[in-house]
């Protein structure tokens, strides 16, 4: 009886590993996007173009990399639940004035994504640039991927 206990919680153990394993391989599918702007992640600034987003180091970090050139971007993020469902994986950019700093990254489909920090050069561009109430009221913009 212990036997074909052992051998029923060791199968059970398994497909839940497994079921597990295709759902993150999911979330990790790399995507490409035309970003029509120069932005900011983290702290590089990019040049508008192509580029090819993925998850890293178990989802934790974002690459952002040019399909030509060789702009890149590693950031460390934090999960987000998205307010709406969206058919197609997106960017998300908080806008002061002709300033883009890359906000959120959404996969395909997934209302779960990943949110980047302010970071130092937003903070304090929003602050020399806009009154404290206005630096807390940034445009958000979304450009959405192939």
């Amino acid at each position: 009886m212990k036997k074909n206990m052992l051998k029923v919680f060791t199968m059970l153990s398994l497909v839940v590993m497994l079921a597990a394993g295709s759902v993150w391989a999911a979330a990790e599918e790399p995507f490409k996007i035309n970003v029509p702007f120069e932005f900011s992640a983290g702290k590089q600034v990019l040049p508008a173009g192509e580029y090819v987003v993925r998850q890293v180091f178990g989802g934790s970090v974002v690459r952002i990399q040019a399909v030509e050139g060789d702009a890149i971007a590693t950031v460390q993020t934090h999960s987000v639940q998205s307010k709406s469902d969206q058919s197609k994986a997106r960017l998300v950019f908080r806008r002061y004035g002709d300033q883009y700093f890359l906000s959120q990254v959404f996969g395909s489909s997934d209302l779960k994504g990943r949110e980047l920090t302010r970071s130092r050069r937003e903070r304090e561009f929003a602050k020399g640039n806009y009154s404290a109430r206005l630096a807390s009221e940034a445009e958000v913009v979304t450009v959405t991927g192939q």
